[in-house]
């Protein structure tokens, strides 16, 4: 539990360190994937270019989230399902697990989002 503690504060603070441009007007073509575990949702759709990704989730979502003022915002949960003592909302782009929070990642291209539900591997 500490470990994962350290890792969202972390995370929550390199967020914070990350100027964010001014939302565009051409639109990208993005792919949101829900996975619950059990199913997912699929989304596609467009988005202003400089838009985040929690602006996305925003709008395709019911989110719980902490903002921490200067550092980034932490998904609590995504519509009825919370973190819990193992599993976690994890951010993935491209496959890849993010380097950043979703109020710190900017969409400038074309790009596969998903948040899982899991049980991180550290």
């Amino acid at each position: 539990m500490k470990r994962v503690a350290l890792f969202v504060l972390l995370s929550l603070v390199l967020t914070g360190c990350i100027s964010q441009p001014k939302i565009g007007t051409n639109e990208i073509p993005v792919k949101l994937i829900i996975n619950y575990s059990d199913f997912s949702q699929v989304f596609e759709t467009k988005v202003l270019e400089n838009s985040t990704v929690f602006d996305l989730l925003k709008n395709y979502t019911q989110l719980d989230y902490t903002d921490y003022p200067g550092v980034g915002v932490f998904i609590n949960r995504i519509n009825n399902l919370s973190n819990s003592q193992e599993k976690f909302w994890m951010f993935y782009v491209d496959g890849n697990l993010s380097g950043v929070g979703v109020s710190a990642y900017v969409i400038n291209k074309s790009i596969v989002i998903e948040m899982r539900y899991e049980k991180p591997s550290w």
